[in-house]
């Protein structure tokens, strides 16, 4: 490690057992930890060891792969780069890299290279044949297994290695079997790293460890993943807490802000059920409207009512089943209308930026959680009419386990029918009037998003 200029720091010991498992015997290191414990620092320096001591000596091939290409672009390789100008290039007998062998995500040298590979093509991690062959595998608990065995059959004709590094997750997946010792990683050396001793070494803050303990409590599942690095599911968690509903509840929204927003939730059945209004106001303070309807008609012509002659306020509709007709006429008429359809993929990321959503209904549900938060860095003084039913569905909704991808869940909406002995429409509906634009927004852009910020519509 006399390589680098560490510019007073120091690696911490956790690290150091890591790096010499590496070069020992024991060529197969895994280390879980809490966020912030210096795991994408671990991984930078190995690919400068591996380089630096089998260029021009053997042929050799390095592998950097992770469950999502943002994550090798914007973390690993970005770390790659920062020890390359750390690096005490005047003191050490190897040459300088260039500009032309140090690219973006790959690096070019005299018998070997590195290379990234997108975790949806790991295939191609089997013709990764040299003497020498080095597999890092970034944010591991979001690989599958079967980027770990192509691993295993490129290693075929060589010596390998291979270092896996990642926060735990949920209780299954290739890195939750790997770190248990389950077959077929039991050839793995695993280094548990506490957050006692991530503090000790100066990684994280105890201020930041307490700080999600007071946000989150000490059974929540990102808590034990983030901070005390244990696996924990998401299963069965109550997504929104019920004060933080009831402090929405208990807040006064501007009585004569302008309609911003509408929500449509449409009665099965229309005739026979009610069909949901939420109104949203200057952008946070909600209002909720039940009728019931005879036909669809009826339901068209009490939008038109609620939205008067300002066609430009977005109208939020579930488009399953009969919504779709309903979304269909209005357009016609001229008003601005978006579908919302629980089932459609969406890029938008939580306040991180780093985990996903399965679905719109999973996103704006998440979304509506943040809101409500008023410790979320998205929070929104959104102001909710005292309704027993709204409080209750909003309530009711629960986290489901991540997907093998890393993204957030929600319970199905027949689940939550079933506990509450009633459909929740007053719940969707807020829901979607409060997130329904910004879930479009990110949809008719082509570019993933990343981040966002609650902006309601300006009509």
């Amino acid at each position: 490690m006399d390589t680098f200029d560490f510019q007073g720091d120091r690696p911490s010991a956790y690290q150091l057992d890591v790096l010499r498992g590496l070069v020992s015997d024991e060529r197969q290191q895994a280390m879980k930890g809490p966020r912030g414990c210096g795991k994408t620092a671990l991984g930078a320096w190995v690919v400068h060891w591996f380089a630096d001591v089998w260029d021009t000596i053997a042929d050799w091939i390095a592998v950097t792969q992770a469950s999502n290409w943002n994550q090798l672009k914007l973390y690993l390789w970005p770390a790659i780069h920062l020890w390359a100008r750390r690096k005490k290039w005047n003191e050490i007998p190897i040459p300088r890299w260039t500009s032309n062998q140090l690219m973006n995500l790959s690096l070019k040298l005299n018998t070997g290279s590195v290379v990234s590979l997108s975790p949806a093509r790991y295939q191609e991690a089997e013709g990764a044949h040299a003497a020498r062959v080095l597999y890092i595998y970034d944010e591991a608990k979001l690989i599958e297994h079967e980027v770990f065995t192509s691993a295993r059959g490129a290693m075929s004709t060589g010596v390998g290695y291979q270092l896996a590094l990642s926060t735990p997750g949920e209780e299954s997946g290739a890195f939750y079997d790997l770190c248990r010792g389950a077959r077929p990683y039991t050839g793995w050396h695993v280094r548990n790293v506490s957050v006692q001793e991530a503090i000790a070494e100066g990684r994280i803050e105890r201020a930041w460890a307490d700080k999600m303990l007071e946000d989150l409590g000490e059974d929540h599942p990102m808590y034990r993943q983030y901070v005390l690095a244990q696996f924990s599911s998401m299963e069965g968690a109550n997504l929104i807490l019920l004060s933080h509903v009831e402090m929405a509840q208990d807040r006064d929204g501007a009585e004569d802000a302008p309609l911003t927003a509408l929500a449509v939730d449409l009665g099965e059945g229309v005739g026979r059920d009610a069909t949901v209004y939420a109104l949203v106001y200057g952008g946070t303070r909600v209002e909720v409207e039940k009728t019931l309807h005879a036909d669809l008609a009826q339901a068209e012509d009490r939008v038109a009512q609620i939205v008067g002659l300002n066609k430009r306020v977005p109208i939020i509709i579930d488009a399953i089943g009969v919504g779709a007709a309903v979304v269909k006429h209005l357009e016609r008429r001229g008003y601005s209308v978006i579908p919302f359809v629980s089932s459609w993929g969406t890029t938008m990321k939580d306040e991180a930026g780093i985990f996903g959503y399965a679905n719109w209904r999973a996103a704006g549900w998440y979304l509506l959680k943040a809101l409500l938060d008023p410790k979320n860095p998205w929070s929104a003084e959104v102001a909710l009419p005292t309704s027993e039913n709204l409080r209750a569905d909003i309530t009711a909704v629960k986290a489901m386990a991540m997907t093998p991808r890393q993204q957030y869940r929600v319970e199905p909406k027949e689940r939550i029918k079933k506990q509450l002995g009633r459909s929740p429409d007053e719940g969707d509906a807020v829901m979607m009037a409060l997130t329904g634009q910004a879930l479009w927004a990110a949809k008719m852009d082509e570019t993933p998003v990343t981040q966002w910020e609650y902006r309601p519509a300006r009509v």
